[in-house]
């Protein structure tokens, strides 16, 4: 059994079990076959729908989908991912980071971020050339929110200069 927070028809927290292909949502069994790669055929109630699986994030438990033309993000939190929350431990395991360093001397071509901008993880913050290739530097695997940008469009840095700083 798993809880799923749905947002896009109104936010709701629903628990879902799920048996094979078949999933029971409100006390509502849903079929849900494969068509293709990330279109699947969801049926029940007497009602059929085609969703298109649009996104995954799995690190975040997250998926996006595309129902009837409304876009559904579903969050899922399994038993496990409860016990820890209620025990103060899910967060463990989650870094801080504070800066991004340049890996390496170069030229800063183009600044994708303003201070005060909250970033998911990997996002693209700048684009670093450095031996006649542009590098597209990324945020952490983490969501920061950028405090200050030290670096200008047009200028160099040095290999191991702080670039960014999160809060």
């Amino acid at each position: 059994m798993i809880e799923v927070e749905i947002s896009g028809f109104g936010k709701k927290n629903v628990t879902v079990n799920k048996e094979g292909n078949t999933v029971i949502l409100d006390d509502i069994s849903w079929n849900i076959e494969k068509k293709e790669h990330n279109i699947f055929i969801i049926s029940g109630n007497n009602k059929l729908f085609e969703a298109y699986l649009t996104s995954i994030d799995s690190d975040r438990k997250k998926m996006t989908w595309q129902i009837n033309g409304q876009y559904l993000e579903i969050k899922i939190t399994s038993s496990i991912d409860k016990l820890l929350s209620d025990l103060g431990i899910s967060s463990i395991g989650k870094q801080k980071i504070n800066e991004i360093k340049a890996p390496m001397p170069g030229l800063i071509r183009k600044i994708l971020i303003h201070p005060g901008d909250i970033l998911d993880p990997g996002s693209p913050v700048l684009i670093l050339e450095a031996m006649k290739m542009e590098n597209i530097i990324k945020s952490p695997p983490i969501e920061v929110k950028v405090k200050k940008v030290l670096v200008e469009e047009g200028k160099t840095v040095e290999k191991g200069s702080v670039m960014i700083l999160f809060e």
